[in-house]
């Protein structure tokens, strides 16, 4: 009987152990590179986005919320299909090539409101480098761009 207490006991303790001890670090897998980890780029945790639709209509009723008049205009707003349009959108671009890369810089020095950033915004970076799940010929950049962007066509990047 104890011998069967002590191996429920440490089946519990391995068990909480196990999945207490995962960490929330995302190491991308490689796609047949030799990068050393000191140089790979690795991501924490997924971070909220402030700036989604729904945030910012619970923010805008929590400011109407904050006067008598408001609490009136809130009701008539949350009675209605008031709309929220995005006026910018978080993208991935992945340039192939020298070529695409020269278009991908272009944008960014032609449009001052066009910034490329070569890791995610959305995710907690453990170490900046390389994504070692693109091949040496890929690059990823990632930026908020106009709602109304005109993406280059599929063959120009």
């Amino acid at each position: 009987m104890k011998n069967l207490i002590k191996e429920a006991f440490a089946l519990k303790l391995f068990l909480l152990l196990f999945f207490f001890s995962c960490s929330n670090v995302d190491v991308v897998t490689p796609a047949n590179r030799d990068i050393p980890v000191e140089e790979q780029l690795i991501l924490g945790e997924k971070l909220d986005d402030p700036y989604t639709i729904e945030n910012m209509r619970a923010a805008f009723m929590s400011l109407l919320s904050k006067d008598n008049a408001g609490l009136h205009k809130r009701a008539a707003i949350e009675d209605s299909e008031f709309e929220i349009d995005p006026n910018y959108i978080y993208v991935k671009f992945l340039p192939y090539g020298e070529e695409q890369w020269a278009i991908m810089e272009g944008y960014e020095t032609s449009d001052s409101n066009f910034v490329l950033f070569d890791y995610p915004m959305d995710y907690e970076i453990i170490q900046e480098g390389i994504d070692p799940s693109l091949p040496d010929s890929v690059r990823a950049y990632y930026a908020a761009v106009p709602a109304d962007f005109q993406f280059p066509e599929e063959g120009d990047l």
